[in-house]
């Protein structure tokens, strides 16, 4: 699963910033991700979803704002200790965010007691609370810094890291190896922009599941569409469970987009 840095003209599009008002913004902390969680819509996304790949015209840009985030002594203890595994249902309600973070391509939430806790792998964050909170920030995370289409020298690692072992894993470990030695072409450019606007949790036991709907606008107007993952406690942490031995999770089209929690309130345009 792949996350794409976003341009400033994207920015502006994605945000829509001339359809809320200051008092809107402030009562919804999770609008950023909006901003922030543009998904790479290449062959993973558009190519499942639509055969209208789309370019972007750029305009003239407007600055865009930092999003940082400082981690406290509280945050940053190791072992655990900053985690709160207390449940906490997030059904009907997003959690409330601290901050901000920009993680590889990516903003992602900083959720208080949810994770990171843990020791960077190959660039990639570890250590989130077994909680539905801890599920679903887990999930954003890897899916902005886990780039197995376009791989870094500290991909593979990662993935060991973050991945649930078995032949999937190790199916995804050999084309980030074909991919690195040049055997294999990286994954395409995006071919468009694709919002994140929503999320369907369901914890139970060792298992977890984060859906996350879609807002894909092409030529044709807005389509709907879904990535499902899927998330196992193991040694401590949450892994993620490969959709195939080529996609650690992948886009499907979605009818009938009901009982989402919006990360941006009154809806999704």
């Amino acid at each position: 699963m792949g996350l794409k840095s976003f341009s400033r003209s994207q920015y502006d599009a994605v945000a829509h910033p001339e359809k809320m008002d200051g008092g809107q913004l402030s009562r919804t902390r999770w609008a950023l991700v909006v901003l922030g969680v543009v998904l790479v819509a290449g062959a993973v996304i558009l190519a499942v979803l639509t055969n209208q790949p789309q370019g972007q015209k750029g305009a003239g840009p407007a600055p865009v704002p930092t999003i940082s985030y400082s981690p406290s002594a509280d945050d940053t203890t190791g072992a655990g200790r900053c985690l709160d595994n207390t449940p906490k249902d997030i059904t009907t309600t997003a959690p409330p965010v601290q901050q901000w973070v920009v993680k590889g391509w990516a903003a992602v939430p900083v959720v208080k007691g949810a994770g990171p806790c843990g020791k960077p792998v190959g660039g990639v964050d570890t250590g989130f609370a077994k909680t539905a909170t801890g599920a679903l920030v887990a999930s954003l995370t890897w899916g902005s810094e886990l780039q197995e289409g376009r791989p870094n020298a500290g991909t593979a690692d990662a993935i060991r890291a973050v991945v649930v072992p078995g032949a999937d894993r190790d199916s995804i470990l050999a084309r980030v190896s074909r991919i690195r030695s040049g055997a294999e072409a990286p994954a395409q450019d995006p071919a468009g922009v694709v919002r994140i606007v929503g999320y369907k949790v369901n914890l139970d036991g060792d298992t977890a599941r984060v859906d996350f709907q879609l807002k894909i606008q092409t030529s044709g107007g807005v389509q709907d569409g879904l990535i499902p993952t899927r998330l196992q406690w193991l040694d401590g942490d949450w892994k993620m469970v490969p959709t195939s031995g080529n996609d650690l999770a992948r886009a499907v089209p979605l009818n009938g987009a009901t009982g989402f929690v919006p990360f941006i309130a009154g809806g999704t345009s």
